[in-house]
């Protein structure tokens, strides 16, 4: 995506679609990197209120919809996590995939407006730095380590989809050249050889 000056008055949004809990996070337009005052999320739980796939799918239009009326923007760019390809034929990962088809057409539909896709594991370490496997165990680690970072720069999302669609989100603001979180390297100390 190329950047231009209307791009950075446009909201963004995140989605980290799921068959069984979908999280979605709006960033308004000029989001400063930390404002957790101006984020607005949501979960979508198919297995409470939500009975199939297409109802969720319109759950998710109508959170974008209902934010962006309130908010004074173009309607926003909005990113999604890619999907599990690597899941194979899982049941799960169909329906994951037939949910990301219906959000993308409804989206297409109704606004002429594309989901563009977000690779987790890049969208991570963009706010994270690279993390050793060691320090992370498995799916579970992960949420508990990013629930711990995102908690230590005061980020008050307490959902697990919510939070991994703020970081999809974060790395759409990246891709259009926006101000996103962002990590960095911690200064390096000199390595001194001892005296002979």
């Amino acid at each position: 995506m190329r950047r231009s000056r209307e791009v950075a008055e446009r909201p963004v949004v995140g989605l980290d679609l799921s068959p069984t809990s979908t999280g979605a996070v709006w960033l308004p337009p000029g989001w400063t990197p930390g404002d957790w005052g101006s984020v607005v999320s949501d979960t979508f739980d198919a297995e409470g209120e939500l009975r199939d796939l297409f109802q969720e799918a319109l759950a998710v239009l109508d959170f974008v919809e209902s934010v962006w009326r309130r908010v004074p923007a173009e309607f926003p760019v909005v990113f999604h996590e890619q999907y599990a390809f690597s899941k194979g034929g899982s049941s799960r990962a169909i329906q994951q995939h037939e949910l990301g088809g219906m959000v993308k057409f409804a989206l297409r539909d109704r606004h002429a407006a594309r989901a563009h896709p977000v690779v987790a594991s890049s969208a991570r370490k963009l706010i994270f730095g690279p993390t050793k496997k060691a320090w992370v165990a498995g799916p579970k680690g992960w949420k508990k380590y990013i629930e711990a970072e995102l908690a230590s720069m005061g980020c008050p999302l307490s959902d697990p989809d919510q939070r991994d669609a703020l970081i999809c989100a974060n790395a759409g603001r990246h891709a259009l050249g926006l101000p996103c979180l962002a990590w960095s390297p911690p200064p390096s100390t000199p390595k001194f050889k001892r005296p002979v």
